[in-house]
């Protein structure tokens, strides 16, 4: 018998018989109630669901072009198409699915929908991870940094507070300060109202680890702000402290340069007064510190004012002391004095004013003492100047000029060696001063 297929069905009789069983993949023709083709071992219950679908179809078409056509006979009789008789084009049938196959696939599909809930559930996890892992981290980062910018803030009010603290102790010397040293009571309150300004105990906020980024942020705002307002209340106390010094230094300077003028003109009165009886040298020495004094005097320099004002104050006190002494130089030797080797005598005055007496003791002649002109030799005697010419006292054991040549001529012993004496110019020049 010859293999079936789809070309040797007998179009006839598929059409007499629309139930008869072909198998699809072959085309073998089936009896009614074959399970598998014969020819090719398909199952056939398959095909059989196919066949009465296609099979449905097919009759309800069937019904549709017969009732149309009943509708159309006579346009049909009057006109027949020309593709009445065309031959029809057989379809290409679909293999269909072996037993297993549908089974396979299921499973297939059931794994590969399996895979798909993994992965979107692992998705789903990982966003949920991720999202949590980041807001951990951007809440960790935020209060990473609020820590840093609280302990940065509380490092800078800490850095004020200490120089505050310094500024303080480095102008004590201003709080002690007197409108008479600075000659401005309005600067000597404004010192005082800004040192008060400054709290004495100052509270620095910290930062801990356990705070929330809110309250570390609000630390450092509050140090930023106590930060800064401490630090103009520091610069307001420095400002004020430096106008009041330099108050006072201006105040010393004007007051130095003022006392200086008036002691040059001391100085002056000085050496045109009682000043006059003093020693050239020691005047001389005055009107030298005079000078440097005048030079001075519009200084800026107030340590330099006040050097050549304490030279100038040596200087006359050295002539207030010398003129002293000048006023009565022959205190330690006033007294009267015997001519020797003739009659009369000297008579010394504490000023060094001289009387010459006569034999019977009568003034004879006055001499006046130069002012300025005794001297102490430190050789055991002195001299001065009077009217009558230059006068020497010579100390006991002391040799005298005229006494040597005296006693030389006469070759005798000088008896008068162990007394004090007087040599002067003029007649009966020698005088001797016996003790007892």
């Amino acid at each position: 018998m010859s293999e079936m297929t789809p070309e040797n069905i007998d179009k006839e009789d598929k059409e007499k018989d629309p139930y008869m069983m072909v198998c699809e993949h072959c085309g073998a023709r089936l009896p009614q109630d074959a399970v598998f083709c014969m020819n090719c071992g398909t199952r056939i219950a398959d095909m059989t669901d196919k066949a009465e679908s296609e099979t449905a179809g097919e009759i309800s078409s069937a019904d549709a072009a017969k009732s149309a056509e009943n509708t159309s006979d006579a346009a049909a009789s009057t006109a027949a198409s020309p593709l009445e008789s065309a031959p029809q084009t057989p379809q290409p049938t679909v293999p269909p699915l072996k037993d297993g196959d549908d089974e396979q696939e299921s499973a297939d599909m059931s794994k590969h929908r399996r895979a798909q809930i993994i992965v979107a559930v692992a998705v789903a996890v990982a966003l949920v991870l991720g999202g949590g892992l980041g807001g951990w981290w951007i809440m960790r980062s935020k209060h990473d940094k609020a820590f840093a910018a609280c302990e940065s803030s509380v490092a800078q009010y800490a850095d004020a507070a200490a120089k505050t603290k310094k500024a303080v102790s480095d102008n004590d010397d201003v709080s002690k300060l007197t409108s008479n040293d600075v000659g401005d009571q309005g600067l000597i309150d404004a010192y005082a109202k800004a040192e008060k300004a400054i709290p004495q105990d100052i509270d620095i906020p910290g930062c801990r680890t356990s705070m929330s980024a809110d309250e570390l942020n609000r630390n450092a705002s509050k140090a930023d702000n106590e930060a800064k307002t401490l630090t103009e209340k520091m610069r307001t106390l420095e400002k004020t402290a430096t106008a009041v010094t330099d108050a006072r230094n201006t105040k010393t300077l004007t007051d130095a340069s003022t006392a200086l003028k008036s002691k040059i003109q001391q100085a002056h009165d000085l050496i045109d007064g009682d000043g006059a009886q003093a020693d050239s040298d020691t005047k001389d020495a005055l009107q030298s510190a005079i000078d440097a004094a005048d030079k001075a005097k519009n200084s800026k320099d107030v340590d330099a004012i006040e050097e050549v004002s304490k030279k100038l104050d040596d200087a006359m006190n050295a002539v207030t002391a010398s003129a002293a002494t000048n006023m009565t130089p022959c205190s330690a030797i006033a007294g009267s004095f015997s001519a020797f080797q003739a009659g009369g005598g000297l008579l010394v005055s504490q000023n060094c004013d001289m009387q010459r007496l006569g034999s019977t003791g009568q003034v004879s002649d006055t001499e006046s003492y130069v002012p300025g002109s005794f001297k102490n030799n430190g050789d055991g005697t002195l001299s001065w100047e009077t009217s009558g010419g230059p006068c020497t006292y010579l100390s006991p054991g002391v040799h005298g000029k005229q006494f040597d040549e005296y006693y030389s001529f006469d070759d005798v012993e000088d008896n008068t060696i162990g007394l004090p004496r007087i040599e002067t110019n003029g007649p009966g020049g020698l005088f001797v001063k016996f003790m007892g």
